[in-house]
């Protein structure tokens, strides 16, 4: 017979027990949303523990660059390397080296042929923090020894080094010192977040078992939920990414998956099923609540204005403000957006006037979608939090001074998305309304003149629309055919009156797409080309052949999916990246001097004139900071707001039986012609509307209060 427990273990049984029962779920969920920000920080304190190698190269070809680590025990061996491809231009490269390992000498192979490059400077970083910066020629030469018939030579700028070579296989020598992340205390780290945080997801997981979960029972639903839970968790170890040791990668990566499983299983079951009220769509709201919520992003874009005075004007914005003054446009750039700027500038001719502009239409749209959430059932105290945040987020106040076309484009995307999710709710009986349907014909013709690629996401939207409601297709035949000739005849008869020069970068890249067929084409039927003698008769020659650095079929997918990282991976591809644009701003250093810029050298007497220098100071610290820095980079990735979009359309869709999926649709109608065709550069910008309308949606759709889930769930 078992002896009885002590009364402490009693005790202890008793505490769990009642955790897992209802009355008390909100304490095990409450419990388990701190042991998730245990492993965030865990996680965090990882990361920054990584040792990176920071190159800048200015390179007229396409050349291959490799880097070796060793340690004074061990021989250069590709399992101890990195490759990844340079390209024309000057960029920056990272390679994101083990930390957990001991080495001291890096080898640089800067070329797999005779070929040459600058490299302007190299920085060695351990745990996020500079080590060793070589930003100057005479500090590379010392440091650098040239191996294997490789030659340093410095510029006469004295700005870095002519990096060459005369053989096939150049070396160069770096002697460094990595600090080791001793194995046992990364190890004990892990397992010690990890353990915890199991733990706690089992209470989690428990309180599913208490009756306000019992319809969960239905064993279709639970598989589903079962498996998307396993899927996503597998995708999330990758787009994360999940820090991992060298030993026992299998067993770490296994407990991530089982941990993010468990808590995407429970979370999505605990936003499903949770009781709330009754509402009923669309009941109505203040007629001026728009304006009270735009309050929050008015005020604070006002702070970031006058810290960044008149506006923050890229070359793409001196240029608009070029045509405006000599009232001669050109298309390369939206006239639209351009005929904009000239309007809201007669009667103050500044760029500040153009700033105003954009705050009070960021701000006011938001604060329009929001009233817009609050008619269909969302709470104040969420509805103003989503404001707030929204207002705060260093991101959006950064973007409101910049004169770009991408501020009003996607404001006008996030409207959009708003008008979706109010056709979904209503069952599209949202499109018989002929006021519904002008302000749509005009978010979309808003949409397509504000951006060149706005024609895919303007006009795949009503089609979508077509597929979730067919018998809609009166309304949307009639909305998409208006917005159709709208749009042709603004680009027709309007920019024809105002004599527009047409250069669209549309052309530019068909057209380029098509030279590079018709190029690949002609190689394959023509081995000569007949060239012109101007002495005599005309001569047939073979082409000289040109070397091209060969890469594998891996590495030209790791190219192109580097370009479209800031679409699907939280953190950048180490190594295989250009470069990343954020916001026109950055610093300046001359001798004694730092100045902190946000306009563009140009001829039209425009400079910095910040109202609150230190203000200007401030923000721009944050700016930097908040790139590299493990809790702060998220901001700038695209990804985030997109993967939370997603979850947040999921969890509405369980809870509520309406077609919500083509809310989606704008967003990723804009974000798929850069995934697939664009340069390699990542831009920030060209996916601002993925933030706007993951801000402005996923709190709401979480905490949704339009009706309760149980009888469709049963």
């Amino acid at each position: 017979m078992a002896s009885p427990l002590p009364c402490d273990s009693l005790i202890v049984m008793e505490r769990i027990k009642d955790i897992c029962t209802s009355r008390t779920g909100s304490r095990g969920l409450l419990v388990a949303l701190i042991t998730l920000a245990c492993l965030a920080i865990g996680h965090g304190y990882m990361l920054q523990q990584k040792t990176d190698l920071l190159l800048v190269v200015e390179s007229e070809h396409i050349e291959v660059i490799q880097i070796f680590w060793k340690n004074s025990d061990q021989s250069y061996s590709l399992e101890r390397s990195v490759r990844a491809g340079i390209f024309p231009n000057k960029n920056v490269y990272r390679f994101t080296l083990p930390s957990y390992a001991r080495y001291d000498s890096l080898r640089i192979d800067p070329f797999d042929r005779s070929s040459h490059y600058s490299l302007r400077s190299l920085e060695y970083r351990i745990a996020g923090k500079p080590v060793l910066l070589l930003d100057t020629g005479d500090a590379l030469q010392r440091h650098l020894e040239e191996k294997s018939g490789a030659y340093l030579e410095k510029k006469p700028s004295g700005e870095g080094l002519l990096i060459g070579s005369t053989g096939n296989d150049p070396q160069l020598i770096l002697s460094v010192k990595t600090i080791p992340l001793f194995r046992k205390g990364y190890a004990g780290v892990l397992l010690c977040v990890l353990g915890v945080a199991l733990i706690t997801a089992f209470l989690l997981l428990s309180v599913l078992r208490s009756h306000r979960y019992e319809y969960f029972k239905n064993g279709t639903i639970k598989r589903r939920l079962q498996v998307g839970a396993l899927l996503a968790s597998c995708f999330l170890t990758v787009v994360i990414p999940v820090a991992l040791p060298e030993e026992h990668r299998l067993f770490v990566w296994l407990g991530y998956v089982v941990l993010l499983t468990a808590w995407l299983y429970g979370l999505s079951a605990y936003l499903i099923a949770r009781p709330v009220p009754v509402k009923q769509p669309m009941s109505g709201g203040r007629r001026f609540s728009w304006l009270i919520y735009s309050v929050p992003g008015l005020l604070v874009f006002t702070v970031y204005l006058l810290a960044f005075w008149p506006a923050s004007m890229s070359p793409d914005s001196l240029d608009q403000w070029g045509q405006l003054l000599r009232l001669k446009f050109k298309d390369w750039h939206p006239v639209f957006h351009t005929l904009n700027i000239w309007a809201v500038t007669r009667f103050w001719l500044s760029p500040a006037a153009g700033a105003v502009f954009q705050v009070i239409v960021l701000a006011c749209s938001f604060g329009w979608a929001l009233s817009r959430l609050a008619r269909a059932g969302v709470t104040r105290p969420v509805l103003w939090v989503t404001s707030i945040f929204f207002a705060l987020l260093p991101v959006n106040g950064l973007m409101a001074v910049t004169i770009w076309k991408d501020i009003p484009y996607s404001a006008a995307m996030m409207i959009l998305s708003i008008l979706l999710l109010e056709i979904a709710i209503s069952s599209g009986k949202w499109l018989e309304s002929r006021k519904n349907a002008a302000l749509m014909i005009l978010v979309i013709l808003f949409i397509s003149l504000y951006r060149h690629n706005g024609i895919f996401p303007a006009f795949a939207t009503p089609v979508a629309l077509l597929f979730a409601f067919p018998t809609r297709w009166k309304n949307l035949t009639v909305i998409l055919l208006i917005a159709l000739g709208s749009h042709f005849f603004v680009r027709g008869p309007v920019y024809g009156w105002l004599d527009v020069e047409r250069d669209n970068p549309l052309d530019y890249i068909v057209e380029k797409l098509e030279k590079r067929v018709l190029k690949k084409v002609d190689s394959f039927f023509s081995q000569s080309d007949v060239q012109p003698d101007k002495k005599g008769p005309t001569v047939t020659s073979k082409k000289p052949k040109q070397h091209r650095p060969k890469f594998t079929l891996t590495e030209v997918v790791l190219f192109r999916l580097d370009s479209s990282s800031l679409l699907w991976r939280i953190k950048p591809l180490d190594g295989h990246y250009r470069r990343v644009d954020y916001v026109n701003l950055w610093g300046v250093a001359r001798q004694d001097e730092f100045k902190i810029r946000y306009i563009t050298g140009n001829k039209y007497d425009l400079h910095e004139s910040p109202k609150v220098p230190v203000l200007t100071e401030w923000i721009y610290s944050l700016f930097e900071r908040s790139k590299d820095d493990p809790y702060l980079f998220w901001m700038w990735r695209p990804a985030v707001y997109l993967y939370f979009l997603m979850f947040s359309l999921f969890i509405f869709s369980a809870r509520h039986p309406y077609k919500i999926w083509f809310v989606i649709v704008p967003v990723v109608f804009n974000s798929a012609p850069v995934l697939f065709f664009a340069s390699r550069s990542s831009i920030f910008r060209y996916h601002y509307s993925i933030l706007l309308t993951a801000v402005v949606l996923t709190l709401p759709l979480l905490l949704s209060t339009l009706s309760h889930p149980k009888e469709r769930l049963r």
